[in-house]
């Protein structure tokens, strides 16, 4: 069974994919697994998550720090005074 904590983990990493414009190939190039684990992560009837290493790849990739993948946008905003809330996000630097 899935916690709340590891599925909102999951869903604010497929939101950032998206609003990055990221295919599942690239996010997985990033954090070194297959495009299929991404597609098992995202899949809510799969098992698979993402774990602390993926986070601190995420994080090190865009200039991020490791807590944004654990708040709301609201949230990340008020402890990073640099972040764009506007959902504009540093280029990766694969």
């Amino acid at each position: 069974m899935m916690l709340h904590l590891e599925q909102f983990i999951i869903d604010r990493i497929t939101q950032f994919r998206l609003q990055m414009r990221l295919t599942q190939k690239e996010l997985g190039k990033i954090i070194k697994v297959s495009a299929s684990f991404i597609s098992n992560v995202e899949n809510p009837r799969s098992t698979a998550k993402y774990n602390l290493r993926h986070i601190a790849l995420l994080s090190e990739n865009f200039r991020l720090k490791p807590v944004f993948f654990l708040l709301t946008a609201s949230e990340y905003a008020k402890i990073d005074p640099d972040y764009n809330e506007s959902g504009i996000f540093p280029v990766p630097i694969y």
